[in-house]
C-alpha cells in the first residue's frame, strides 16, 4: 500500500523542481504546526510559481477524482 501523503508530497516536489528548472520561482506554504490537516493556499492551491511574465496557481493532484468540484467552485469566484 502506498502512503498517499508521501505520494502527494513527491508529486508536488517533482512538479516544483520541473518549474524551477524552467526558470520559475516557486512558493509552497509551510504548515503552521505538525498537526495541521491543511496547508493549501485558499484550501485549494499547492504551489504558486512565478517568472517575469506570468504567475501560475498550481494544484498538483495524483488522483483527479475529487478535485473538479473544488476547482469549479474556486473558478466561479
Amino acid at each position: 500500500m502506498i502512503n498517499t501523503v508521501r505520494k502527494g508530497r513527491e508529486t508536488e516536489l517533482a512538479y516544483k523542481k520541473k518549474k524551477e528548472a524552467e526558470g520559475y520561482t516557486c512558493f509552497k506554504p509551510t504548515k503552521k504546526h505538525r498537526h495541521a490537516k491543511q496547508q493549501d493556499i485558499f484550501g485549494l492551491l499547492d504551489l504558486v510559481c512565478m517568472d517575469k511574465k506570468e504567475v501560475l496557481l498550481v494544484q498538483v493532484k495524483a488522483n483527479y477524482k475529487r478535485s473538479p468540484k473544488k476547482i469549479q467552485a474556486f473558478s466561479n469566484h
